[in-house]
């Protein structure tokens, strides 16, 4: 390093800057079919397969090992996350992918969640030569500590109904630093505030936030209907139905 360049001023590297930034979440295992389809595609462009606790690989996946591998994840994620939804796949566009973030159902947690370590990834499939994420694992701590900003739909590909009722959220509960059982209290309570139609969205460190969620809208009959990973925690859009 340049002995006058400060560490601040040193760019991160594209794959931890893409890895770590705004990315939506697949809410059906529909569309996370359409999207293993589209990155598997004959002549797309070579993948990396990233798998967490192993060394960053060093060659891209050829066309049959990633069809064998994205049959092995897609068995491990339903059944080990048994549930009509996804919401533990990320990606940075689901029509021209770069990067996808995919959590181990297994290591999550709840809404709760505001002292243990944030799960950084089970696996990333990216087009970028992956680096390591070792710089990520405080991840948790940077949620917490950043200020959230107003929220502004950054991946434009999610789908239109995501964008619709993304952008017209009436409330955002930061769920971030409340201690058990406030974040999924509140959420009730902010839930009971809202007038049909509206959103709100709950802002935590945890991704395991997304089977709170669906318990309290099985109970309440809101509908979550979108979720996205940004650079201060987890957004889910709750609609009151």
């Amino acid at each position: 390093m340049n002995p006058m360049q400060s560490p601040e001023s040193i760019a991160p590297h594209p794959f931890v800057e893409l890895a770590s930034g705004s990315l939506a979440g697949i809410l059906s295992w529909e569309e996370l079919d359409r999207l293993w389809q589209c990155i598997s595609e004959p002549g797309n462009a070579p993948w990396y397969l990233y798998k967490s606790g192993e060394p960053p690989p060093n060659t891209p996946l050829d066309e049959d090992e990633l069809k064998v591998q994205l049959a092995s994840l897609n068995t491990h994620l339903r059944k080990s996350h048994d549930r009509p939804y996804c919401g533990v796949v990320y990606v940075d566009s689901v029509t021209q992918p770069t990067l996808i973030k995919i959590l181990d159902p297994e290591s999550l947690t709840s809404l709760c969640n505001i002292y243990g370590k944030t799960p950084l990834h089970g696996w990333v499939i990216s087009r970028l030569k992956p680096v390591s994420l070792k710089s990520m694992e405080e991840a948790d701590s940077d949620f917490q500590r950043h200020a959230l900003g107003k929220y502004l739909p950054s991946v434009p590909e999610i789908t239109t109904t995501e964008r619709h009722y993304a952008g017209h959220v009436a409330q955002t509960l930061d769920a971030r630093r409340m201690g058990c059982p406030l974040p999924i209290v509140n959420t009730c309570r902010a839930l009971k505030s809202l007038t049909v139609d509206q959103v709100l969205e709950v802002v935590t460190i945890e991704p395991g936030a997304v089977n709170d969620i669906d318990y309290i809208c099985r109970q309440t009959g809101d509908r979550l209907v979108a979720l996205e990973q940004a650079s201060y925690g987890y957004s889910f859009f709750i609609r009151k139905m």
